[in-house]
């Protein structure tokens, strides 16, 4: 057995030196978002391949455009045009589009995108909300302050009279003849000959509040959806007209679903989906009722389409949810997203689980090297902030938000369960996990919660102490633990939590405390407000200010031993103490300037900090590099192998490459140790661009290779497969 695993270790090493090079460990920004733009608008072909989106990235209006069904993508913003967003796209073919925006920005193209002329100067300074395009010559527009203009030549634009000044946020044309506009406060407009609008006679009660979308399904059957609210006991808003939007009626979910809805489509008169709050998706197979799907994802859906079956629903931070069997299942189409990330914990050497915004996860399984973000939805539920995570094991974890939201895994984060016998609604802060049975919450008000069984009950603890929020806890053992907060609050306890008490410290001014290390009795630091960095040589009953680095607030602390610890914070701020805190070094500033939140180590020593937009920052070993060719030969940029899709990937994943002559080509699966495991070409291919794909059902979870080589080129992709 000995000889054995000593082979195992010689080919591991071998193979290391061709894939790997002898280097230090660095600090990488490992995840970022790959769409860093809100998606706010989305137009598809019926081909269901062919679609462009528009938004923002809070600096300028950005168009993105996809032919693979936004499988992959290339960015066609008019970086001419300085407006901050774009909120509508309609395209009538793969030629002819129109994007409206911000102070009534129109933009036309007649080449799919490859080039845009701005139209319609001086018609009106309003914001648009949205376009309806019927042809390459009528398009319409509606927007704020009751704003309709509209073309019937693809370049002249003309202001209607709809005689109302509410804003408009939806309006949806059959023809160049007929088209429902719909708005705030109840407002419904038609129109029967595409220049004259007027109100519908019967408008449904919905106790003042707004229509977001409109969707003409026919000539004369329209659907618009609006908004729920939970105070009045409004359910999320469905109305119908059968008579081209003069008469309208309510159609009511039998749930008591009240969360606002934003968009709607239609592929057929009897088939539509829409889209909302909270993840919120509703379809119709009737065109008269609406079932509520269970919920895959947690953020809200600005803008919905839908070809035959499949539908993407996009919103805030690059996000696109995609489903090719009309909304059964889903996946997201960017493999990560900019959802802000508040916490990170660390299960084990290879998994990493950040969550935050709008019931967001990002995970690893192999160290950091890759990401790919998801939801947390437990028992259909999500909740708008996820603030504390925190691991027994590598399976077994928890995470908590608002409203006393506590979810629990017991797979590592690929299922969740809603544990809710919590004692409390305030908003929970915090986790600190000292086994599978025990652990504690801390939230806002003083909150702090304890179980002893997994989290079958809680119990809470400290009533009284504290009144202000808390943001930190972490434990020595089962009995010692600590807890920061706002207002420079400091708790410690002794006894497992039976009694809390205050500690003492030397803050002349109330900060806001955000987080804490405890190391061991002598070593415990916290990080606040300003900069504020703090350290405890009892356990935390007495804390004294040290000598911070910084002057920008920090919000994570984490040390790996009583020397070597780092501190996380506003505008990308990392430094790393090797002398238990006497002398700081900043880490390079050009890996993010976004907020980091939390701070966390692995047992190897790897760390990961995690923050606003998505970002995750590493420090680890890098990832292995491509093997190289026998003769060194230069990579022509002719030749090109790309990123499988998807990766990680479950049981299969496409390859694509391209050769720029005829020529012999090998492409081979590898595992980690250099064994040739497929043979996926191996014979001539002429010039252009290829797609193969690897099926991978019968093959273990882990990290493989993919190695293209021909007489003047080689290289090399790292896979992910998770089963």
């Amino acid at each position: 057995m000995r000889i054995v695993t000593t082979l195992f270790i010689v080919l591991i090493l071998v193979f290391s030196i061709n894939f790997v090079a002898a280097q230090d460990w660095q600090w990488t920004l490992a995840a970022k978002p790959d769409i860093d733009a809100g998606i706010y608008g989305i137009s598809m072909l019926s081909d269901g391949k062919t679609g462009w989106g528009v938004g923002s990235d809070l600096k300028i209006g950005r168009i993105l455009h996809t032919q693979d069904g936004w499988k992959t993508w290339v960015d066609q913003t008019d970086t001419t045009v300085t407006k901050l967003r774009f909120n509508s796209v309609d395209f009538i073919d793969e030629l002819h589009g129109w994007v409206v925006g911000e102070t009534g920005i129109i933009l036309y193209t007649k080449d799919g995108g490859s080039s845009w002329a701005t139209q319609g100067a001086g018609v009106t300074g309003n914001n648009l909300n949205k376009v309806s395009a019927v042809d390459a010559d009528h398009a319409w527009a509606a927007g704020d302050k009751g704003t309709i203009i509209y073309t019937i030549d693809g370049a002249t634009w003309n202001l209607a009279n709809t005689g109302i000044t509410n804003p408009l946020y939806g309006i949806d044309m059959y023809d160049a003849s007929h088209g429902v506009a719909v708005g705030k406060a109840e407002t419904i407009l038609l129109t029967t000959d595409g220049a004259n609008w007027s109100p519908a006679t019967t408008i449904p009660k919905i106790g003042g509040y707004d229509f977001n979308a409109v969707c003409m399904a026919d000539q004369n059957t329209a659907w618009a959806v609006g908004d729920g609210f939970a105070v009045m006991a409004l359910k999320s808003v469905f109305a119908k007209s059968s008579d081209g939007g003069k008469t309208w009626k309510l159609w009511e979910p039998s749930e008591m679903i009240m969360e606002n809805m934003w968009a709607i489509d239609f592929t057929s008169p009897t088939k539509g989906v829409a889209v909302g709050h909270k993840g919120w998706v509703f379809t119709t197979t009737d065109g008269n009722s609406w079932t509520p799907l269970p919920r895959a994802f947690g953020n809200s859906s600005d803008a919905v389409a839908i070809a035959g079956d499949k539908i993407w629903a996009t919103g805030s931070n690059g996000t696109i949810h995609y489903s090719e069997d009309f909304g059964a299942t889903w996946s997201l189409l960017p493999q990560v997203m900019g959802q802000n990330l508040y916490k990170i914990a660390v299960a084990d050497n290879n998994r990493a689980i950040a969550i935050g915004y709008a019931s967001s996860m990002m995970k690893t399984e192999d160290g950091g090297l890759t990401w790919k973000s998801g939801f947390i939805v437990a028992n259909d539920r999500t909740e708008l902030q996820l603030w504390g995570v925190d691991f027994a094991t590598s399976d077994i974890g928890w995470v908590a938000g608002y409203g006393g939201f506590i979810t629990k895994t017991m797979d590592g984060g690929n299922t969740w369960s809603l544990q809710e016998q919590s004692v409390t609604s305030e908003w929970l802060r915090h986790i600190w996990v000292f086994n599978e049975n025990i652990l504690w919450i801390i939230g806002s008000k003083g909150t702090i919660i304890k179980t002893e069984d997994g989290g079958a009950n809680w119990s809470a603890q400290g009533i009284g102490v504290a009144t202000n929020d808390l943001k930190g806890i972490d434990g020595l053992d089962q009995n010692r633990l600590a807890i920061v907060g706002d207002k420079s609050t400091f708790l410690y306890t002794i006894d497992g939590g039976q009694a809390w008490q205050k500690a003492s410290h030397d803050l002349t001014t109330d900060k806001g405390i955000y987080g804490i290390d405890m190391i061991d009795d002598s070593h415990a630091w916290a990080v606040g407000a300003s900069g504020v960095l703090l350290f405890s040589s009892d356990a935390g009953k007495t804390w004294k200010n040290q000598k911070s680095p910084a002057t920008l607030a920090l919000d994570g602390v984490h040390f790996k031993d009583v020397q070597t610890g780092w501190l996380v914070g506003d505008k990308g701020t990392i430094f790393e103490t090797v002398d238990g805190g006497s002398n700081w070094t900043r880490i390079d500033t050009t890996l993010t300037k976004l907020y980091l939140k939390s701070i966390d180590v692995a047992p190897d020593g790897k760390v990961f900090a995690a923050g606003y937009m998505g970002n995750i920052v590493r420090f680890g070993p890098p990832a292995p590099s491509a093997i190289q060719t026998e003769d060194n030969a230069p990579i022509p940029e002719q030749y090109h192998l790309s990123q499988n899709y998807p990766n990680p990937f479950n049981s299969g994943t496409r390859i694509n490459y391209s050769v720029p002559k005829t020529c012999y080509v090998s492409v081979a699966i590898y595992n980690v140790i250099g064994q040739k495991v497929a043979m996926l070409v191996d014979e001539q291919k002429s010039s252009g661009a290829h797609q193969i794909a690897w099926d991978a059902k019968n093959f273990p979870d882990g990290i493989y290779f993919v190695k293209m080589i021909t007489k003047e080129f080689s290289s090399v992709k790292k896979l992910l497969l998770v089963k």
